[in-house]
């Protein structure tokens, strides 16, 4: 009894442990990919898809996520200690929650789970990549480019849409109109992720970092980003199928979403003004991700009807 007792203290701690590591990275990973497995649950469920599978799915897709960005936080945080003391003073190394060396048994572990991960649900290749991206990121240095920075922001959003779509679908692959998905929005978060630098400015500027609102005058580089994300505003009728409703619906709510931020970006108000800025992104990725799901499922009853 003691023992168990002891096992489940232990299993809470590497819980809350988790959650101060990613919490700041939930929006663009763990909720997220909610809005992977909450539509595509729906479409299962209508389709008469044994409950059974559908939750081995939903836990799959879910774990996957959690190693995922996990061993990603861990690397992060481990190698940007000094800029986390600076910037983020409240993440667990700095704040001596847990050390260095705690931090990087974690990460050993982690890595090492999410390898097997991979290897037994048949997408080692992508978690493979995602570890050395990981790798050039954090351990050596990468990130402190900012050509780097923002470039490994396109293919990990391809990698994090596609596995867990995969996992929550039962695939080991993708289809052509899927894969043309994920890149879409691989390619509009390579070319906007940069609008997560304004709030950090001066952090990055203390640890020798140069990210891209550095490169001009200030408000230069918010006319560019602003001009960015204004084009990007226009881009689904270029690359998204807008021939049913919903995909009209898509790329309203995406020149929308993607004008608001253009505007705001404008406007040199503060930290916490462009963080929320930047969570007007967060919420684009989210929405992007549910329309995904509705449009291939909808692509896949149409093929079948034309083949029928």
């Amino acid at each position: 009894m003691y023992s168990e007792m002891n096992l489940i203290s232990s299993l809470i701690d590497e819980l809350r442990l988790f959650h101060l590591f990613c919490r700041s990275n939930y929006d663009a990973t763990l909720f997220a990919i909610l809005c992977i497995v909450i539509p595509s649950t729906i479409c299962q469920l209508v389709d008469d898809i044994a409950c059974y599978n559908i939750i081995i799915r939903i836990l799959r897709t879910l774990f996957g996520v959690a190693l995922f960005i996990y061993q990603f936080d861990l690397s992060n945080q481990i190698h940007g200690v000094e800029e986390d003391r600076i910037n983020k003073p409240s993440r667990p190394i700095p704040s001596n929650v847990i050390s260095v060396d705690g931090a990087q048994k974690r990460w050993y572990s982690v890595s090492g789970g999410y390898i097997l991960f991979g290897w037994f649900y048949g997408i080692l290749q992508y978690t493979l990549t995602w570890q050395i991206l990981s790798y050039l990121n954090n351990s050596l240095n990468f990130s402190k480019n900012w050509i780097w920075k923002n470039f490994c922001m396109g293919p990990g959003t391809f990698i994090i849409v596609s596995i867990h779509f995969m996992l929550m679908n039962g695939k080991i692959y993708l289809s052509e109109y899927e894969t043309q998905w994920c890149t879409f929005l691989s390619l509009v978060v390579l070319l906007n992720v940069h609008l997560q630098d304004y709030r950090d400015v001066e952090g990055d500027r203390s640890i020798g970092r140069k990210t891209f609102p550095m490169l001009f005058p200030i408000h230069i580089s918010r006319r560019i980003t602003s001009a960015i994300h204004a084009m990007t505003a226009f881009s689904t009728w270029l690359f998204v199928d807008n021939g049913t409703v919903i995909g009209q619906v898509y790329c309203y709510m995406h020149f929308i979403l993607f004008m608001v931020m253009a505007y705001r970006i404008l406007q040199e108000r503060g930290r916490r003004y462009d963080h929320i800025t930047y969570e007007v992104l967060c919420i684009w990725f989210c929405l992007s991700l549910v329309f995904m799901i509705i449009l291939i499922e909808t692509n896949n009853v149409n093929s079948e009807t034309t083949t029928s």
